[in-house]
């Protein structure tokens, strides 16, 4: 952040020292920085830096490929990316890392990583496990959190949690995703109340309005048009949003739905 090439010696001289370089060198070589403290006090920095009322974090994996055929978390793992040049299957390590979105000049965002957390090859804690872990950590530092997530990430065990936080997810599910209007009002009868309604389908979404709108994506303004329905997603069992009062996804935008 000091530096843009990244050296740990320049980064020492930017500072207002209080004790000769060599000191700083050998703690940071030496001694044993606890990692959850580091993200907390990078975290802490950069919001005193740059305060917000609504801090918005993104979650994400990474592939990074390694030539060596053995180490940490070292496999033959698929890329999702479909890279040009790149084959589908590489030999890499998998991060998971939780990064802070800052606003600066002329509207531009710039994304400051927080925390990277390797993926082990073995056992039990994937990519759900290590992303609770990521969001736990920060728990009580921030108020306001709105989480940005892609498809993978959209899972039940992730989101319900973070619902319960009062987080804010904004993700993109699958295009299979079960969605359904909210059940109409009924008449008072025995058993439990209905969760879902009438299913959305695809002629569904071709009866709904279109809205136009402009918006700031890839770094130039572009127009857009967006299909919205209030919708109960399944495997989110009916949460009920805190933005409409209703259990619902909302909206659903060109029948993916962003909760």
């Amino acid at each position: 952040m000091l530096n843009p090439e990244g050296w740990v010696t320049r980064a020492i001289r930017a500072i207002r020292r209080e004790a000769h370089w060599t000191t700083y060198y050998k703690l940071i070589e030496r001694a044993q920085v606890p990692v959850t403290e580091l993200s907390l006090r990078l975290l802490q920095l950069v919001l005193r830096v740059c305060p917000t009322e609504l801090v918005t974090l993104i979650l994400d994996d990474t592939l990074v490929p390694r030539c060596a055929k053995f180490g940490p978390g070292i496999s033959i793992k698929h890329d999702h990316s479909h890279k040009a040049n790149r084959p589908t299957f590489l030999n890499s390590q998998c991060w998971v890392t939780l990064a802070l979105v800052v606003r600066v000049r002329l509207g531009s965002a710039l994304t400051v990583p927080i925390r990277s957390w390797l993926l082990e090859e073995s056992g039990q804690r994937g990519k759900l496990w290590v992303a609770r872990q990521l969001m736990d950590s920060i728990r009580g530092h921030v108020k306001g959190v709105r989480l940005l997530i892609d498809a993978w990430f959209m899972r039940r065990g992730l989101i319900l949690p973070l619902l319960e936080q009062q987080v804010r997810i904004i993700g993109q599910v699958r295009r299979d995703t079960a969605l359904f209007l909210p059940p109409e009002p009924e008449p008072k009868r025995r058993g439990p109340k209905r969760k879902y309604g009438q299913r959305v389908d695809a002629a569904m979404l071709e009866t709904l309005p279109i809205q136009e709108m402009e918006l700031m994506l890839y770094g130039k303004v572009q127009r857009i048009r967006v299909r919205s329905v209030f919708a109960v997603a399944r495997f989110l069992k009916g949460s009920r949003c805190e933005r409409c009062g209703a259990r619902c996804s909302c909206p659903t935008t060109r029948g993916r739905a962003h909760a």
